[in-house]
């Protein structure tokens, strides 16, 4: 269980530091901190999820996807795709 949390952590700071360099730091941090039960700081590094943590990524997708739409699943995908037991929905 250790391991898929720090997993899930990992993933949700490469999906910020994904968008930061498609949206600028301040805009990827910013929307990101208003994801509910992710706390991340203000060099986009995660500093923790509370809550189901599937749940809060799958927000934090869904945030920037209303940004940048088929963008974000194409810098996404391959991210995600290295953490097989984590599950997104319409990636």
């Amino acid at each position: 269980m250790l391991d898929k949390s720090l997993n899930v952590v990992a993933v949700a700071t490469k999906i910020i530091q994904s968008q930061m360099a498609i949206l600028g730091s301040q805009i990827a941090v910013a929307k990101a901190q208003e994801v509910a039960g992710l706390s991340v700081t203000s060099s986009g590094m995660v500093a923790g999820i509370k809550g189901k943590p599937r749940e809060v990524l799958q927000a934090l997708v869904s945030v920037y996807s209303s940004l940048s739409g088929g963008i974000v699943k194409d810098t996404i995908k391959p991210l995600v795709s290295r953490f097989p037991e984590i599950y997104f929905d319409d990636i």
